[in-house]
């Protein structure tokens, strides 16, 4: 995704709207009809996300190894440890041991604390490193040890533009881009779930530049194929992600604003109390999806206690980290790796059970991605 047009995306010029105490309400005009434009084309765009991918992102398919990488690499992933986290670095640590390489998996709690481990990293001899989840602002000082050490550093899951050598940052899978493709296919599932007549409220949490994405590209979307619809968002604070007051806070508002008929959670497993939550407060009328399912979402859709939810592929995403760096170790363009999307699949009733496992990435990724660095 281009530069401009994630400036456009995350624009909200695009909302008529007024804003206080966090809380952003949009502005009604005509509600479009079922069989509208704008739902027709959610509709179109929702389709291709009903069923799993087949490939791996196609730029890494068209820019095959000349040989495999070579072995005996130290590589260290950091990230934050909520479960989500866990998947990614578990395919990050499958990829490495594929190539024959050392991988080590770090966890922070706070931001800041991913500057510690970098340098942990690097005083036990890494030789590439992926940081999660940690702006280049607060990464700058591990940026610059590790540039000092030429370590590359891999970033994911922030607003980062790798650049390389110009900014020591040389991959961000499941950066910008995902997080602006969620929010398309959230949006257009509210659309078409109630057929062009949604009232939508958007809990956000905009200190996490990627989830902030999210709910911008979601507000653009919405107001795009249905431009009457009502839509709120309301930004809540990093730390409600994970102590249940977003739940509480989202409770609290469609209590006092009956006409809401859909609340979308930016980060599923934020949303994970909302059906008992709701339930005790009387609002059985309400459907509520997520993004970036957590797996006991999905637990939830097969109940029918929540609309839809996004996975993407985690356990892939860390193999496609794990790509970059295999392609840095050749010495080869690393652009293919920058532009590897993520694949998204969004779980309904329709085609979700109890025994429904988490989606782990394309059909066979593993071996996938293994003919592709020509180790099998």
């Amino acid at each position: 995704m281009s530069r401009s047009l994630i400036a456009r995306c995350t624009a909200t010029a695009a909302v008529v709207a007024v804003s206080v105490l966090g809380i952003t309400v949009g502005a009604s005009a005509v509600v479009p009809t079922a069989d509208s434009p704008g739902v027709a084309a959610a509709k179109r765009q929702l389709a291709a996300s009903l069923a799993p991918p087949a490939t791996i992102s196609r730029s890494l398919l068209a820019a095959p190894f000349p040989k495999a990488p070579p072995k005996g690499k130290k590589v260290f992933y950091i990230d934050t440890g909520i479960p989500n986290s866990v998947r990614v670095a578990s395919g990050f640590l499958a990829g490495a041991k594929a190539l024959g390489w050392t991988g080590t998996s770090l966890t922070y709690k706070l931001q800041s604390e991913a500057v510690g481990l970098v340098q942990q990293a690097l005083s036990q001899g890494a030789d590439y490193i992926a940081v999660a989840g940690v702006p280049q602002a607060v990464l700058q000082p591990a940026l610059d040890a590790a540039r000092a050490a030429n370590v590359p550093i891999f970033d994911r899951g922030t607003v980062d533009v790798p650049a390389g050598p110009a900014n020591w940052i040389f991959g961000n899978p499941a950066g910008p881009e995902l997080y602006a493709n969620q929010g398309k296919i959230a949006a257009d599932w509210v659309i078409v779930n109630r057929n062009g007549k949604p009232n939508t409220l958007v809990m956000g949490a905009p200190g996490f530049p990627a989830l902030k994405i999210f709910t911008d590209v979601f507000q653009t979307e919405y107001k795009k194929n249905c431009p009457g619809c009502g839509v709120t968002v309301i930004d809540s604070p990093l730390a409600d992600l994970g102590n249940g007051k977003m739940v509480t806070t989202a409770v609290a508002y469609v209590r006092t604003h009956p006409e809401i008929t859909n609340v979308v959670f930016c980060l599923g497993s934020a949303s994970l109390t909302w059906p008992a939550a709701a339930a005790n407060a009387g609002l059985t009328n309400v459907v509520m999806s997520s993004s970036s399912a957590d797996v006991a979402n999905l637990k939830l859709v097969a109940a029918g206690q929540m609309g839809s939810t996004i996975q993407w592929g985690l356990e892939q995403g860390g193999w496609t980290v794990i790509d970059g760096m295999a392609r840095q170790s050749l010495g080869m363009s690393l652009t293919p790796n920058w532009k590897a999307t993520m694949p998204l699949y969004v779980n309904t009733q329709k085609n979700t059970t109890v025994d429904t496992t988490a989606f782990a990435g394309a059909k066979n990724y593993t071996g996938q991605f293994k003919r592709l660095w020509k180790i099998s």
